[in-house]
């Protein structure tokens, strides 16, 4: 399942789109963690800094365990604004 909305930009704003997928993911328990981690690891961080990315935060929640949200602002080349991603993930 999946959606997306686009708010066009009133005169000097920024424009936004959102989107939403829901998926199923076909793997154990053990390769989901390790995936997981994996994506909120200090290594990934660290390689996201090299690539000149201004930012990666990863944001938990004390009262889930079974929810993080990462945010990433990616670098784009010249001409073009830097592009902010959010994800939420629940599990």
């Amino acid at each position: 399942k999946m959606w997306m909305k686009y708010f066009p930009p009133k005169k000097g704003e920024r424009s936004v789109g959102t989107g939403r997928a829901v998926g199923v993911i076909d793997c154990s328990a053990e390769e989901f963690a390790a995936w997981q981690i994996n994506f909120c690891s200090n290594e990934r961080i660290r390689i996201s800094n090299e690539e000149g990315n201004p930012a990666r935060l990863v944001l938990r929640k004390e009262a889930r365990l079974n929810e993080v949200t990462v945010a990433t602002v990616k670098k784009f080349p010249f001409m073009l604004d830097n592009r902010e991603f959010v994800t939420k993930q629940i599990w």
